[in-house]
């Protein structure tokens, strides 16, 4: 069975109402109560105005005036006697009934007819009297009755009105949820470099557009990312691959000798070579991507890091005239921590010393540190290679970036944006100290864990 879909215009106006009514009941309620007692306190005042001369006559032993047109009074003695009687004849037949009664002021029926009555017991001549005063009781209820309806009627117009303005106003509210909702439509079925619109109110539906804007942007800019990665791959690929496959058709074809078989082979196990570390860094690109976050380890993990790193390069340096050695200066306090694991400050390292030794051939210095500053942990590599070109420092950072003549060799253009996506995740930041000329010294820093 399909739930019932209620807006968020239609919520907050529902829920707007039936606060507006509960609280509309409790104030009718004590609006009423004030109304009714008002009335009944202006009641009980005429009787007393009523009887007041009659009172103060009997208390003091003067003559008792006769009633005016509209005073319903009876006094009498200390014996009984009926002195003034101006009751209508309904409570003057009762009238032994009434001051048999509680004596306060009430509202008794004789003959169908509702009348409020007050008796009074005054000390006068010979003992206690009785002072009585009567009003018909029918105007002062079509008054409580009149206020009642207008009371109800005002209440209810209110609700309504207050109904309709949350309307209004979760409408007007709401607007620039619309417009971004026909925004966000458009650019999922046509697409475009548009954003969605940010109202002029610095307000939570303005932070919320902002915010999805941040969001669109980085999706776009993964987007393009991505294109341009399999734009840049296929490009690397397709040349090892066409490498390979010349290399077997002429291996099979016009191999004239085992030397040129054999050499043939070797060139063919160099593409796959090239092939397998672009498959190899086109997954650690994709792992970082997806999982940035890669661990942490102590200062004392890098520091094996750093030596296991010197021996690696140490042994790709057989044969060629380049010195590879390394400075520790962290072993002050090897318990702190970094965002960056053990695992992968080795990739950082190794794939920084590969650029080096592409850059200085066949013989220079590489020089690998790690020392403790007042930032943080400093990951270092530096080589005599000549520098890199100022022009290509800006975007040495860039995936299947490469300077000039780089494409001779067998990287792609990762090992850097792999380091920058590595060092990045971990809250670290990369230096190129680039010396043209001269050589090049990359400083990676990564902060200390609390």
């Amino acid at each position: 069975m399909t739930q019932p879909r209620f807006g968020i215009r239609a919520r907050i106006t529902g829920g707007s109402l039936l606060i507006a009514i509960a609280f509309s009941i409790v104030a009718g309620v004590i609006l009423y109560s004030q109304i009714r007692r008002i009335a009944e306190e202006g009641g009980i005042g005429v009787l007393r105005a009523d009887a007041a001369p009659y009172e103060d006559a009997v208390r003091n032993g003067a003559t008792l005036g006769t009633p005016g047109p509209g005073e319903f009074i009876a006094v009498v003695d200390a014996s009984g006697a009926t002195v003034v009687d101006s009751l209508p004849d309904p409570v003057s037949d009762a009238l032994d009934e009434v001051l048999a009664g509680p004596g306060a002021t009430h509202t008794e029926t004789f003959e169908g007819t509702s009348y409020l009555v007050r008796d009074a017991e005054v000390e006068g001549v010979g003992g206690d009297w009785h002072v009585v005063s009567a009003r018909n009781a029918a105007p002062q209820q079509a008054v409580i009755d009149s206020m009642t309806v207008l009371l109800v009627v005002a209440i209810a117009g209110i609700d309504v009105a207050l109904g309709a303005a949350s309307w209004v106003l979760t409408t007007i509210a709401l607007r620039p949820v619309r417009r971004m909702r026909a925004t966000a439509e458009v650019l999922a079925r046509e697409g475009g470099d548009e954003t969605l619109p940010a109202g002029p109110p610095e307000d939570e539906i303005a932070e919320l557009a902002r915010t999805l804007n941040t969001l669109i942007v980085r999706l776009r800019s993964a987007a393009e990312r991505e294109r341009q990665i399999v734009s840049d791959a296929s490009h690397e690929l397709r040349t090892p691959i066409a490498i390979v496959r010349t290399q077997l058709e002429v291996a099979r074809a016009d191999a004239s000798s085992v030397e040129q078989l054999t050499d043939d082979i070797v060139r063919a196990e160099l593409a796959l070579a090239r092939l397998s570390n672009l498959a190899d860094d086109l997954l650690e690109l994709s792992r970082i991507d997806a999982t940035p976050r890669g661990g942490s380890a102590f200062v004392g993990e890098l520091s094996t890091a750093l030596t296991d790193a010197t021996d690696r390069a140490r042994l790709r340096t057989i044969g060629r005239d380049i010195a590879v050695d390394y400075d520790d200066t962290s072993a002050g306090d090897p318990a702190r921590r970094v965002g960056l694991g053990a695992t992968d400050a080795g990739r950082v390292l190794d794939n920084l010393v590969s650029n080096a030794l592409a850059a200085i051939g066949e013989d220079g210095t590489v020089e690998l540190s790690l020392r403790a500053a007042d930032s943080g942990i400093e990951l270092s590599v530096s080589d005599t290679g000549g520098g890199m070109e100022p022009s290509f420092a800006a975007r040495a950072f860039e995936r299947f970036s490469q300077a000039d003549g780089a494409r001779t060799g067998s990287g792609a253009g990762l090992g850097l944006a792999i380091v920058d996506g590595l060092v990045t995740a971990a809250g670290g930041s990369i230096e190129l100290r680039n010396r043209p000329g001269d050589g090049l010294t990359v400083v990676v820093t990564l902060p200390v864990l609390a």
